[in-house]
């Protein structure tokens, strides 16, 4: 093989070298029109790249508007939640304020606090009985 790599770059000298000559031979013109072809496709390959680049550009423009987007929608939900919780506050609030005044609403129907003890051993019991205490 090392015979025929010989005779290979001997046949590309010489290949070489006979397309120098006919570049000589071409004409001004003739030459320009050639540079010109060659200007033309470098300028076709960087149009090709920049082009690919915009594509690579507008998917990342795409993943951060969707991603712009998705976070919009969670600060819609946290803003809701927030309001929720404001009415909230400001519902237990009122109720401070009346409890302070000496305005309270009873959470249970015992109106002495006999009855309250009664129904709370009984269901002690209960609890015990089923062996559902602690």
């Amino acid at each position: 093989m090392g015979l025929m790599d010989m005779f290979k770059s001997s046949e590309n000298k010489q290949l070489k070298e006979l397309v120098n000559e006919l570049e000589k031979m071409l004409s001004p013109d003739q030459q320009y029109a050639e540079q010109l072809k060659q200007t033309i496709t470098e300028r076709e390959m960087k149009i090709k790249e920049l082009d690919e680049t915009i594509q690579s550009k507008y998917r990342d423009i795409q993943t951060a508007e969707k991603a712009v987007q998705q976070s919009l929608s969670n600060l819609n939900v946290v803003n809701r939640e927030i309001d929720k919780k404001k009415s909230l506050s400001l519902s237990l609030d009122d109720q401070l304020l009346f409890e302070s005044f000496g305005l309270y609403k009873p959470t249970y129907s015992f109106v002495k606090s006999e009855e309250y003890k009664i129904r709370f051993i009984k269901n002690e019991k209960m609890i015990i009985k089923e062996n559902c205490a602690l």
